[in-house]
């Protein structure tokens, strides 16, 4: 495909996005060795930001995924998750 069509927004209804997945999340940083102080400290955000990522409350800002994944030694996409969007409701004629 060309990069127009890689540039273009998706339509809406049908499509799948992704999402923050904060079980891999929690997973990595565990297995990792990292306390939630010590993420926090190295991404530039508090302690709590942390754990509410981790509890589902919050999640991080789009921008900060490839230094989380960088801190974590995995690829950017190994954070989120497929949620797949309500298909468009039928029309009835």
């Amino acid at each position: 495909s060309s990069t127009k069509d890689r540039n273009r927004k998706p339509r809406r209804g049908g499509r799948s996005k992704k999402a923050f997945d904060v079980t891999k999340f929690k997973r990595y940083r565990v297995s990792s060795g990292m306390t939630q102080k010590q993420m926090a400290v190295k991404v530039g955000v508090s302690h709590v930001s942390v754990s509410r990522w981790e509890s589902g409350e919050d999640q991080p800002h789009p921008k900060r995924y490839a230094k989380i994944a960088r801190l974590l030694k995995v690829a950017p996409l190994d954070l989120t998750r497929i949620i797949e969007d309500e298909p468009p409701p039928a029309v009835h004629g």
